[in-house]
């Protein structure tokens, strides 16, 4: 079949595309129509395509499906989106005032590190150290006073005394009866 089979028919498929209302060009009407689709059919199954013509259907076809994925796979995209914004949406207006507060704390610290005279809290944490020193000074000698007197102890004399001393408290507790 050559390729003016298809062409050949255009002034018949004009022809049935005009509004007819009698009976008999009706049924004309339908007979050029599937003698139309026929030989397109015919056409298409007898494979007589150029090459160039299938290639560039399938080229199309190829791209089609591609365009359809990535419109899908955008889809999905924008829907995931959607999901997220309205799941974190409800949260907002709560993380929003959380946000303000701390921008109002931090505002307030700011205000009160505005207000210090560093130079000064640094010489006060200077003489805070200077008798924080003279007071550990003191404690140690004064422990070191305290040490010397518990080795000055004599600690066999006192030993005894505390043996005297219990036995005279045995003494006193059998003369009142116990």
């Amino acid at each position: 079949m050559d390729h003016q089979g298809i062409a050949g028919n255009e002034n018949a498929y004009e022809e049935a595309q005009k509004p007819n209302t009698s009976e008999k060009n009706i049924t004309s009407n339908r007979t050029i129509r599937e003698g139309m689709m026929n030989n397109r059919k015919e056409y298409i199954k007898s494979g007589d395509f150029p090459d160039k013509q299938v290639n560039y259907e399938k080229k199309m076809l190829f791209h089609s499906r591609i365009r359809t994925w990535c419109t899908v796979f955008i889809a999905l995209i924008f829907l995931t989106i959607g999901i997220f914004i309205v799941s974190i949406g409800s949260n907002t207006t709560k993380i929003l005032k959380e946000a303000e507060f701390a921008f109002y704390k931090l505002n307030t610290v700011a205000a009160d590190f505005e207000e210090v005279d560093f130079p000064i809290v640094f010489e006060e944490i200077n003489k805070l150290i200077n008798d924080g020193q003279a007071l550990t000074i003191n404690a140690s000698d004064s422990m070191e006073k305290a040490l010397g007197k518990v080795e000055s102890l004599d600690i066999e004399t006192l030993n005894q005394s505390i043996e005297d001393f219990s036995a005279v408290v045995k003494t006193l507790s059998r003369f009142f009866g116990r």
